[in-house]
């Protein structure tokens, strides 16, 4: 467990981590896909899901984050297109776009009232 006043050395650097953290929480953060780099990132003496949460800061917003990435993304409606479609089709899927967010009710009260 990491507290708010312990220092983890990040490489050469030591970034505070103000934040009481488990790992197992960090659960919601993806792996990275297996691929050339493993090598490195197997020899990488830091775990780079705490460091993602050193320089994101907020547990909660990282939290919104993968959540929102996660349901838009298996949305058709946000998935890319082959071909741009014309400056209209674009400007309607624009909208359909922006009601489904407000449909999703991604910001929550507590989150509005902050901002």
């Amino acid at each position: 467990m990491l507290s708010h006043t312990q220092l983890n050395d990040i490489g050469n650097s030591r970034i505070p981590v103000n934040i009481i953290i488990r790992m197992e929480e960090l659960n919601f953060i993806p792996n990275l896909a297996s691929g050339p780099l493993d090598v490195y990132r197997n020899s990488a003496s830091f775990n780079w899901k705490q460091l993602k949460l050193a320089l994101e800061g907020d547990i909660e917003l990282l939290r919104l984050k993968y959540k929102i990435w996660k349901t838009l993304e298996e949305d058709p409606l946000f998935a890319h297109h082959v071909v741009t479609p014309p400056v209209e089709e674009l400007k309607r899927i624009t909208q359909l776009q922006l009601k489904k967010i407000n449909e999703y009710k991604f910001l929550t009260n507590a989150i509005r009232e902050s901002l």
